[in-house]
């Protein structure tokens, strides 16, 4: 038995960079044996350092998708209680799809751990570890992914302007199960676990057959740390390029130069696209190997039209290649309570008062563009790059945020709670504030 001392646990958070005494941190936890193993670990190392109790905090994510979860819910919940920790539970309130269910459950939780994070800027931490590094791996190398997607899980990456850190990521996970062992810790055990309609659980359970074969845990973490070096040196090499070869603006819309990328090996090129997508692409998986290598020829010699890939547009206009979320695919208006909200997966929207919001759409940009057009970015961009740019819609007759001159208001009522007097600084406005967060592409 392989006994978690402190001097370990003193390098597992060392190397993820997490000191408990200065660091607020969120704890995702189902309640399963991994994430209950992580929360008494993390909660007995922040006493050891004597770090303030306020500074962890667990968030329990009921997904409805089985009777007993809210009961289930409610035991973990007590459970971390009676270590000490301040925890609570959330159910998820988005109906579940016909398929693809596991992929709606981590975008919808991870979401919600997002709206609790983002109040006092917590890290999120999870209890992924190393066997399900292999796991990942395994299926991506099934997939035929590239050397980002062959690194697997990282043990720290962003997701919407939060810190996300996965410290346990080099134990495996008989580890922690024997330290639930030693102390007695209780967990669920979730049965989807079982289900071999999952795809992770159909590669998990032909593990040992795999490892016959040269295809073992150890062999799979050897690639990802291989391709993650590989990976790491690429984007190492690109980095100087970033504002002069290509780059996103903080309105969400991105761009390349294509006299000063073309002469990249075509595999950087391909890395370059890659990044573009994940910071604009609002979480959307990448497009496959071969639909990457289609769109980096398009680029070296595009024809006059549009491209779309991966949810977004492609735009050529002379040496430029416009790049922004497909105009004619809106996202949903919704009703939005006062708080903080991640709109079209790409802005951070903190509003004081309840409001209606919705894409700002053709006739929106229009009357922006008639009306105040000087504090538009980037006129040389394709007008479609705006139209998906969140709006407040709200009554004619309201003073709640039409007396905050920190705001544009439109004839329609509209507000673009990130246009202001000055559109190169952020909004000063009392009552609504948004930005432009992306994805992590260059990490």
């Amino acid at each position: 038995m392989t006994v978690m001392t402190s001097s370990r646990m003193d390098k597992i958070c060392r190397d993820v960079g997490l000191d408990l005494r200065c660091s607020s941190v969120l704890l995702a936890v189902s309640g399963g044996a991994d994430s209950m193993a992580m929360a008494h670990l993390l909660q007995q190392h922040g006493q050891r350092l004597g770090a303030p109790s306020s500074m962890i905090r667990a968030l329990v994510i009921d997904h409805g998708l089985r009777p007993e979860s809210a009961d289930e819910a409610t035991m973990t919940v007590n459970r971390l209680k009676a270590m000490g920790m301040a925890a609570r539970s959330e159910r998820l309130t988005a109906p579940p799809p016909q398929a693809g269910i596991q992929a709606w459950a981590r975008q919808e939780r991870y979401a919600a751990l997002w709206r609790e994070a983002i109040k006092d800027d917590a890290k999120i931490i999870t209890a992924h570890h190393a066997d399900d590094q292999a796991e990942t791996v395994l299926m991506r190398l099934a997939r035929g992914s590239g050397l980002k997607g062959l690194g697997g899980i990282a043990k720290q990456s962003g997701y919407f302007g939060i810190t996300i850190l996965r410290p346990f990521l080099d134990c495996p996970g008989k580890e922690l199960r024997e330290h639930l062992n030693l102390h007695k810790i209780a967990y669920i055990d979730d049965p989807s676990n079982q289900n071999c309609q999952f795809e992770r659980v159909r590669w998990r359970q032909d593990q040992p057959l795999l490892d016959k074969d040269g295809f073992s845990k150890e062999n799979l973490i050897r690639l990802s740390r291989a391709s993650r070096t590989l990976h790491h040196s690429l984007m190492a090499q690109l980095r100087p390029l970033d504002g002069v070869g290509f780059g996103v603006l903080p309105h969400g819309i991105g761009w390349i130069n294509r006299a000063a990328t073309r002469t990249l090996p075509k595999m950087m090129q391909a890395q370059m696209l890659m990044g573009m997508m994940k910071n604009l692409g609002a979480g959307q998986h990448l497009p496959t190997a071969d639909a990457i290598d289609r769109l980096v020829d398009w680029v070296e010699a595009p024809d006059s039209s549009r491209r779309t890939l991966g949810g977004l547009e492609f735009t050529p206009k002379q040496q430029t290649i416009w790049i922004y979320p497909e105009a004619e695919r809106p996202w949903p208006a919704c009703e939005l309570l006062p708080g903080d909200h991640l709109i079209d997966g790409r802005w951070h929207l903190r509003l004081s008062h309840p409001a209606r919001v919705m894409p700002l759409g053709n006739q929106g940009f229009a009357m922006v563009k008639r009306h105040h057009k000087a504090r538009l970015p980037l006129m040389e961009s394709p007008a479609r790059a705006f139209w998906r740019w969140p709006k407040l819609q709200i009554a004619t007759n309201s003073t709640i945020f039409r007396d905050d001159d920190g705001l544009i208001t439109l004839e329609d009522g509209g507000i673009i709670p990130h246009l202001n007097k000055d559109i190169r600084e952020q909004s000063p406005s009392r009552s609504a504030e948004m930005r432009f967060i992306g994805g992590d592409g260059f990490d």
